[in-house]
C-alpha cells in the first residue's frame, strides 16, 4: 500500500512542476514576465516579402525570380519588381554593382548612380539608383530610363545566400514607386 501511495506522491509533484502558470522569479513575488519584444528581435526570420500599397505579387514569369510584383495597373508595360534568390551567392556585391551601373551607363549625359547601404535587422542592403540609357537582359536599349537595384545580404546568417531585387523601367513611370521600394527594401 506504502508504494502506490509514494508512486501517486511523485507523479502529483511531477505534473504540478509542468503548469502552465508563470514561475515567481527567486527573491521576488511577482510572476517572470517575458520580454518585451524588440523590432530587432522580430526580425530574425525568412524576410518580409509583403507587398507595398499599389504592389500587387504575381506568380514569377521566369525560372531565376522568386517574386515578381506588378506596380499599379497590372497593363502590359507596368513597372515590375523583380526578387531574384540566390542560395550561393551571384557573384558578390561589387560584380553586381559594376553590372547594374553598366546597365544604366550611357551617351545620354546620366550622373554616376548613387549607392547607399543599409544595415538593420541582421541584414545589410545596398541599393544602387541609377538613370540613363538603360541596356536589359533583352539586349535593347532605351534613353531616359532608371534602375533600382538592391543586393541583400546577412553575415550574421539570418538568411541563406543572398537577394537581388530590381525595378526598371522610364525615370517618369518609376517616380512615384521610388519610396516604396527603398521602403520594401527596409521593411524585409
Amino acid at each position: 500500500m506504502r508504494f502506490p501511495l509514494l508512486l501517486l506522491l511523485a507523479l502529483s509533484l511531477a505534473f504540478a512542476s509542468c503548469s502552465s502558470e508563470p514561475q515567481v522569479e527567486s527573491g521576488g513575488d511577482r510572476p517572470a514576465e517575458p520580454a518585451a519584444a524588440t523590432e530587432q528581435t522580430a526580425r530574425t526570420g525568412p524576410l518580409d516579402f509583403t507587398a507595398p500599397e499599389g504592389w500587387t505579387e504575381r506568380a514569377p514569369t521566369g525560372a531565376m525570380r522568386f517574386k515578381e510584383y506588378v506596380l499599379g495597373e497590372d497593363v502590359d508595360g507596368a513597372p515590375l519588381v523583380i526578387v531574384a534568390h540566390w542560395p550561393n551567392g551571384v557573384g558578390g556585391l561589387q560584380a553586381n554593382l559594376q553590372r547594374w551601373k553598366g546597365q544604366v551607363a550611357g551617351g545620354d549625359g546620366a550622373a554616376e548612380p548613387s549607392v547607399e547601404t543599409i544595415s538593420d535587422h541582421g541584414l545589410i542592403s545596398t541599393i544602387m539608383d541609377g538613370e540613363g540609357a538603360y541596356t536589359g537582359m533583352s539586349g535593347g536599349t532605351e534613353s531616359g530610363s532608371r534602375l533600382l537595384a538592391a543586393y541583400i545580404e546577412s553575415p550574421a546568417g539570418r538568411i541563406e545566400g543572398v537577394y537581388t531585387i530590381k525595378l526598371s523601367g522610364s525615370v517618369e513611370a518609376l517616380a512615384p514607386w521610388a519610396a516604396s521600394f527603398r521602403k520594401f527594401i527596409q521593411d524585409l
